[in-house]
């Protein structure tokens, strides 16, 4: 019997746009190259929205639900050929920080 997190994570990666309101959901959309949209307005958007600006994702962020549907961003597709190597450079650097505080 699948959890509700299996079911969670399994309907991002069969997505073909995700609307999320937490990094979890943003982290899944990254790693299964879903298009997607973030929508939080309030301060947990920060690690949010410098992980976007990293990845040059920045457009993705919105305040309300409003804005995402005035821009129409589910029409812009992501170039994951663009983004995938920034995001390996990330992981290369947090897995250092990691290894080096683990010293």
């Amino acid at each position: 019997k699948r959890t509700h997190i299996q079911n969670w994570i399994s309907s991002i990666g069969g997505a073909k746009f995700v609307l999320t309101r937490s990094f979890h959901g943003l982290s899944f959309s990254l790693i299964y190259r879903r298009q997607f949209a973030v929508v939080i307005n309030n301060e947990k958007s920060c690690r949010v929205a410098d992980l976007l600006n990293e990845l040059g994702l920045q457009n993705r962020l919105f305040p309300d639900f409003e804005s995402l549907v005035r821009s129409r961003i589910w029409e812009e597709t992501i170039d994951y050929d663009q983004v995938m190597p920034k995001l390996e450079r990330l992981r290369k650097q947090s897995w250092n920080y990691l290894m080096n505080f683990a010293i």
